[in-house]
């Protein structure tokens, strides 16, 4: 500013893909069925039973709602980064895009009480402006008519600012409380996820917040909305449908943004963070916790096949993701290592890494510009600027 079933591998006898490491081209799905525990009970046997009566076990306590995950901390930086890295300020980078109008990337810092957009040259890697913004943006998605930036912040609601200059803009009004994700329908009408309670950070933190929804703006008015979606944190949308990550129950909701209807409810795995949809029709669920990207088939028609999750490592911590839909590639940000891969994804069967750079510290934000790669980190407010 967002990930977030082992079937299509077709290779018998594979038992276990390298995990993403040193080198590059690296196959980074499991064969289904692979490294599967076996029963300790020989066949046939029957299992032994003790003569002593036991007493029944008291009923175990139902599990706590899953704590929303977030990026790893990371190690200080160790390799060099790849390309070039600029220094912007103290404060934290909270949302990271890049202009319509003239590529420079955008980065929203919030440090000292303030917040600013920073807009950086590509070509020269110097800051051309500094605005300042409203709140603490926490997500940010350029207009659809190309003439500026909407920023979104859970207590402050929607701002704006016009591009190239930085100067504020009117922003859309009618948004729902606790912004949190927004996207666009294929009308280029602007679409919100929102928790429905704004500035309680507490409950955000506990993910504990139910009423979530998902709305479609039009005239500065909710068009169109569905609820139920507990605490949406990500958002991505593919022709008519939205998935929508929530957090509290850790499932992607499928909506059909022509009904607001919710078609599905996904498994997103121990702790996802964002979705992604790729130009196959494939769902991609960054599931931070478990180190995996889980994957969904949208494009069959009835309901979501999953798909080989790709396998990153627990330790690796996958994080920002950006998806180029020319040259078919994913961009992942690894927050447990400091470091940014590329995945090739036009292969359901065998998506691989095809590039892995090192980053600066903390690499939680990802961007893509024409023929470049942004990121940015909220310790170190820095920004990074390598080819893509």
């Amino acid at each position: 500013m967002s990930a977030r079933r082992a079937a299509g591998v077709t290779a018998a006898g594979l038992a276990l893909v390298a995990l993403l490491g040193a080198c590059a081209d690296t196959p980074l799905v499991v064969a289904p069925g692979a490294g599967a525990p076996s029963s300790s009970t020989a066949p046939g046997a029957a299992p032994s039973v003790s003569s002593v009566p036991s007493v029944p076990a008291p009923a175990p306590a139902p599990p706590p709602p899953p704590a929303t995950a977030g990026p790893a901390t990371s190690p200080a930086a160790g390799a060099t980064p790849a390309g070039r890295v600029v220094d912007l300020t103290d404060g934290a980078a909270t949302t990271l895009t890049v202009s319509p109008v003239d590529q420079r990337a955008i980065v929203t810092v919030v440090g000292g009480g303030s917040a600013s957009a920073v807009q950086v040259n590509p070509d020269t890697a110097a800051v051309a402006s500094r605005s300042t913004v409203t709140g603490s943006p926490r997500a940010a998605l350029p207009a659809t008519d190309r003439s500026g930036l909407v920023l979104a912040d859970p207590s402050a609601g929607l701002s704006a600012i016009a591009l190239p200059s930085g100067s504020t803009a009117t922003a859309p009004q009618g948004a729902p409380a606790g912004v949190q994700a927004l996207g666009v329908d294929p009308s280029g009408s602007l679409v919100v996820a929102a928790t429905g309670v704004a500035g309680d950070a507490r409950r955000e933190a506990a993910g504990v917040v139910a009423d979530g929804t998902l709305s479609v703006l039009r005239d500065d008015r909710v068009a169109a909305q569905v609820g139920g979606l507990g605490r949406p944190v990500a958002l991505a949308v593919t022709g008519e449908r939205a998935a929508v990550l929530d957090s509290a129950r850790n499932v992607v909701h499928l909506i059909d943004l022509s009904t607001m209807r919710e078609q599905a409810t996904l498994p997103a795995g121990d702790g996802p963070t964002g979705v992604t949809v790729d130009r196959h029709g494939r769902l991609l669920v960054t599931d931070t916790r478990a180190g995996v990207l889980r994957r969904y088939d949208l494009a069959q028609g009835g309901a979501p096949a999953p798909l080989a999750p790709i396998r990153l490592g627990a330790s690796s911590a996958p994080y920002g993701t950006a998806y180029d839909a020319t040259t078919d590639r994913l961009w992942v940000t690894l927050t447990g290592t400091n470091r940014l891969v590329a995945i090739d994804l036009s292969s359901a069967e065998a998506p691989r890494t095809v590039l892995d750079l090192a980053t600066i510290a903390q690499p939680d934000l990802v961007a893509l510009g024409q023929g470049r790669v942004y990121v940015a980190s909220p310790r170190t407010g820095q920004v990074q600027i390598t080819l893509a």
